[in-house]
């Protein structure tokens, strides 16, 4: 377990204790995450461009 351990940091411009600088960055990634699924579900994973000039 201690092997996977790594380290990362947070810089924010908003003054706050470190505790709530990582429930805001941990509820931002789970909403990202959300929204990644939910694209890939309904497909609009992959963008498609249309022309009729060539």
């Amino acid at each position: 377990m201690i092997d996977r351990v790594g380290f990362f940091t947070i810089i924010t411009t908003t003054e706050m204790a470190a505790n709530k600088a990582l429930e805001i960055y941990r509820d931002r990634d789970t909403v990202e995450k959300v929204f990644r699924m939910e694209k890939l579900y309904l497909g609009n994973d992959v963008f498609r461009i249309h022309s009729d000039e060539y």
